[in-house]
């Protein structure tokens, strides 16, 4: 009997690394320096870390569909999961749950590049050819309109005058407000860098006079 598969991705359970099959897990395998030097070197060893850490959550989902829609092939080598009708099938998934072309896009993306590197022999030309159809179907997302910086420092100027004005609210929390609103209009006035802006002493930095404030 067939195992029947959720459409709906919150409904898969992804498979934690710890619970990988062992196959999979040297795939992923990073030998340490000390190790024999003229041991096999695992498929993605060539991968910077930042990359590895983008492929390791795709595949967490890839293996929690297989547990959950076709558990016999977690026996399997990992190249040989990668079927035309697995990958629609979990693309489907993705798309039902609301995941965004472009977000399906690349977590297949990160599939093939794994597939490649499980099996580099194999011809993965009908994943490379459906991941670029996927990728032209994407709409691009429209972008959130630019807020002008006076607008900014008006508002961090408006939550100051609040935090001053309110009467009902305790001190600590007035002081939150207020703070917020002049980093608001203290960045739009004199940007700093985030780590030079954090490491200003009210003590030690601003010059403070009844009109100007001075850094």
């Amino acid at each position: 009997m067939r195992r029947k598969c959720p459409s709906k991705l919150s409904s898969i359970a992804s498979l934690e690394t710890a619970d990988w099959p062992e196959a999979d897990r040297r795939l992923f395998d990073v030998p340490d320096r000390t190790d024999d030097p003229f041991a096999k070197p695992s498929p993605t060893a060539g991968w910077s870390q930042p990359y590895r850490d983008t492929v390791q959550p795709a595949t967490t989902y890839w293996l929690g569909f297989n547990k959950q829609c076709h558990p016999e092939r977690l026996s399997w080598p990992p190249a040989a999961r990668f079927t035309v009708d697995a990958i629609a099938r979990f693309e489907t998934i993705l798309a039902t749950n609301g995941v965004s072309t472009m977000s399906r896009v690349s977590y297949l993306a990160r599939l093939l590049a794994l597939a490649r590197a499980a099996n580099p022999s194999e011809d993965w030309s009908w994943f490379a050819e459906g991941v670029k159809r996927l990728r032209s179907m994407a709409t691009p997302t429209r972008p959130k309109p630019i807020v002008d910086a006076k607008d900014i420092f008006g508002h961090g100027v408006d939550l100051m005058e609040q935090a001053m004005a309110d009467e009902h609210a305790d001190d600590v929390t007035r002081a939150i407000a207020f703070r917020n609103g002049l980093m608001l209009a203290f960045w739009i006035a004199r940007p700093l860098r985030l780590r030079n802006f954090a490491a200003l002493d009210i003590n030690k930095h601003l010059q403070i006079s009844d009109e100007t404030i001075t850094i």
